[in-house]
Formats: C-alpha cells, structure tokens, sequence
C-alpha cells in the first residue's frame, strides 16, 4: 500500500477545489450544456458505490513480454453495457457468468446520470500520485419545457439547458479512506423580464431566480472499516429515491419530494453501516444551504439495504427553518423500500408530514423567498404545525435501448379551512429513455395531477394552476 503524505493529500484537495472553478468557466461559455438524473449517491452511502458497471481487472501482460504500463498510469478497465450481453439478467446476478461481476445500477438513479446505465468511458479518471481516485464525471442536456402548472406566471414555455460538473477525489492512508465529493451545477438562468404585474405574481418571482451556478453537493469524508463521518453539503439521509430525474432543480419528483423532503442537507453525518445494515444520524442547517438561524435539526434513518430489495425508517426534527417570526416547519417521519427483480424495479415512500409558518401575521405576498405552488406556507395557529400524510409508489424497467418508470403519488393535507391549501394532489409521472448509445439519450416525462381552479385570482377572470407538464430532451454524458 502506498505511504500517505499528509502535504501531498491537502495538496491535492487544493488542487481539485481550485480546478473546479476554472474548469466551469471555461464550460459556461460554450453553448452546448448538460443532461438529467440526480447525482451521485452520497446520501451518504453504506459502501460508496458508483454503479459504473465494469469488468474485473485482467492480468497485466507479463514483463517479459516486453510491455511496461506508463509511469503513474494504469491500464484502462473495459466497460460492459448490460445491454449489448448475450443474456436477459438484471446487472448483478451472481448466477449469470456474464452479469455476475457488474455492479448494480441502484445507486446511479440518484445521480443525474441516465437511469440504470453507465456511462461507456467514466469522464476523466487519472491515479496520481496523490490520489488513489481522481475522476471528472460530466453531463449535459438540452430540452423542452412545457408546464401548465405556472402557465399564470407566463413562464410555462421554454427552451433551456443545464450541465453537470463532479469531481470526486479519493485516497486510502493506512486504515482510512479519505473522500472529497463534488457536484457543481450549471443553470440557464430565465429571462429577467418576468411578469410582476400583481402582488401575487411578485412574491413568486424568485422562484424563476435561478442561480447559474450551484454547488449541489460538496462533502469531505472519512471511513475506517464500518464507521464513517461526512461533513458538508450532501443528499439528505432521509429515505432513499430509486427513479430517474431529468433536470437539475428536481421538479420531475413525486409531491412528497418536491414540496415536503429537501434533497440536499448541510451539516455533520455520522454513519455505522456493519453488513446490510445501515445507521446514520446527522446535525443539519435544516435546509441545503447556509443557516438563517442558530436552531439546527436532526435528520435520521435506519435501514437494511441489500442489492435486490431495501426497507427504512427515517425522521427530521426541529422547531423550523428560516428567521425567527417568518420560521417554518420541516418535520417528517417516513419509510421507504425497495424490491428488485432482473430489470425491474419498485420502489416507493411515505412520510407523516409537519409544515407551515410557525408564526402567525406574515402574509404570503410579503414572501421573498422561493414558495410553493400548494400553499404550505399558510399558518394554522401560533406555533403549531399544519401535518399531512404522503406516498408514492414508482415501477421502474431498464430494457436495452429503452428504459422508463411509472410513478404514481397521493399527498393529503390536514383541512385548515382555506380551499387554496386542503385539495388532496394525485400525481402520476411517466418517464422514457431512449439510448442512441451509452453516452447519448432521448428522454421525455409527462406529468399530471390534481389542478386548482382560482388558485391564484377570484372575481371576473379568475386564474387557477393547471395539472399538465411536458419535458422533451436530449442528454450526454462522460
């Protein structure tokens, strides 16, 4: 095993945080951007796992053969698209002489890779001299958007495209596995000649305030044995998600992930995963990104996580997000699980569900942060939480040249008297992918769910939000 020099890792932490940036600018002014999925899975995982399926190393040739490998550079591993084997198993299968040595493609789902596919070369993965681990994932996509639901703010119909950047540098130093994990994203921002005629269309203006570039994921880990500690910006621990995502702000979601769990969490997880089992607890911000309150929340799950089925219990906990009078809630207790067959895949979640503002006096058009088209900002009673209860179950098929997944969802809200807020939403998803190769997709998502007639204007020309979303799209990947 190679020594570790402490100047040589720190070194190279530098190196990947100071690239990142440079490397993004380059990318922002070029006109072709980025594709779908969630990225990687570090919620954190049990065993990080990257679900790039692959061959078992090969011998090297002998020495006497007279072929030397390049200074400080291994042999490239070949890569095996499930797909082009000449059996019907799902990756994975230990029976199967072909499947047996491929690593499942679980994981992958909660990168925003194609669902269920590896990528034919993994991007940029060079060992060096410091690093164990040091590869370049990237993804682009170009698509079409049409979504009835904010046809009200004139935004409804648009062109677009997004990318991906995710360096991940990982080093072994005697008994401990160093990690440093980055998911950096690259936003198309909306025209800034949005409609604000009306108080209302004005407090949901920042919802269509997209930031160019965001740092989606960025943690540092360390693992000895079955004992790790994350500590950073990563995906939250609570459950787990095993459908494809097609956009980076995740709006292609059941309700249950969209309006109540946040994807990402800042803090300090700590994780003890013997076996399948795994435990994890974390200190959060209580949102994804930096605090607006000295309060932090809790964030735990517990579960047995093998690769053809998983089943968890998780929960949050604290007394709100945000500035002291204008907190919110985000409590919830859920389960997840999963079973998986070959190809096919179903999975689902169900949470018990506390929002709304804590405190009572702040009306919803003095909001300047992003809000929801739901209402869950409503306030109840004084420091007393509205609560609901939410699932959804999602059926999932990764074929050769088509893969998709079916996703149906119900949320129902606690009845507070105002008819904006207490319509129950039934909301079904349908995603396909096409590969070209394993590197390029055609994908397309319809959505569809409960509408809300005056959701947002009574009187002679009332306005409501609609129930349909469209998404077509073209994504690559290295």
């Amino acid at each position: 095993m190679r020594r570790c020099s402490h100047p040589e890792t720190l070194r190279a932490i530098l190196v990947l945080l100071c690239v990142s940036p440079f490397t993004f600018a380059r990318l922002a002014g070029q006109e072709s951007r980025p594709w779908p999925a969630q990225p990687s899975t570090v919620y954190p995982e049990a065993r990080p796992n990257y679900a790039f399926a692959r061959l078992p190393d090969e011998p090297l040739p002998s020495p006497a053969s007279g072929w030397q490998p390049p200074l400080n550079e291994l042999p490239a591993v070949p890569f095996l698209d499930p797909s082009s084997a000449a059996c019907d198993c799902w990756p994975g299968d230990t029976s199967c002489e072909v499947c047996g040595s491929l690593t499942p493609p679980g994981s992958l789902w909660n990168w925003q890779t194609p669902p269920g596919r590896a990528p034919a070369v993994r991007g940029f993965e060079r060992p060096s001299n410091f690093a164990d681990e040091l590869h370049l994932d990237f993804l682009a996509r170009t698509f079409y958007l049409n979504d009835q639901r904010i046809e009200y703010f004139g935004t409804e119909a648009t062109f677009g495209v997004e990318a991906i950047l995710a360096p991940v540098f990982r080093r072994t130093c005697g008994a401990f596995e160093f990690e440093l994990v980055s998911e950096l994203y690259l936003n198309q921002p909306y025209d800034r000649n949005i409609l604000v005629d009306s108080p209302i269309r004005a407090s949901y203006a920042r919802n269509f305030d997209i930031e160019p570039f965001e740092i989606s994921q960025l943690h540092l880990s360390l693992r000895r044995d079955d004992l790790m500690m994350t500590c950073g910006k990563m995906t939250t621990p609570f459950g787990r998600t095993w459908f494809p995502l097609f956009t980076n702000n995740r709006h292609d979601a059941p309700f249950i992930r969209t309006e109540a769990i946040l994807w990402r969490e800042t803090g300090l997880l700590l994780q003890w995963d013997p076996g399948n089992w795994v435990f994890t607890a974390m200190v959060t911000n209580g949102g994804p990104d930096q605090d607006a309150n000295s309060s932090k929340a809790f964030v735990g799950r517990m579960g047995y996580d093998a690769e053809s089925y998983s089943l968890g219990v998780s929960v949050k906990q604290q007394d709100g997000i945000g500035s002291e009078n204008q907190k919110a809630y985000n409590n919830h207790l859920g389960i997840d699980a999963r079973v998986a067959y070959r190809r096919w895949s179903l999975s689902g979640e169900w949470i018990f569900d506390q929002y709304g503002n804590k405190k009572s006096g702040l009306p919803l058009t003095s909001i300047t942060w992003e809000r929801s088209l739901y209402f869950r900002e409503l306030n109840k009673a004084e420091d007393e939480s509205i609560s609901g209860t939410g699932y959804y179950v999602d059926l999932a098929y990764d074929g050769g040249r088509w893969t998709g997944h079916l996703n149906l969802g119900q949320y129902f809200p606690e009845t507070i008297g105002d008819y904006r807020h207490d319509v129950n939403n039934t909301r079904a998803i349908l995603g396909l992918v096409y590969h070209m190769t394993d590197w390029s997709q055609l994908y397309g998502m319809i959505l569809t769910e409960t509408g809300l007639d005056n959701a947002f204007e009574l009187g002679p020309m009332p306005r409501g939000r609609k129930s349909n979303e469209l998404l077509l799209g073209w994504q690559f990947t290295l």
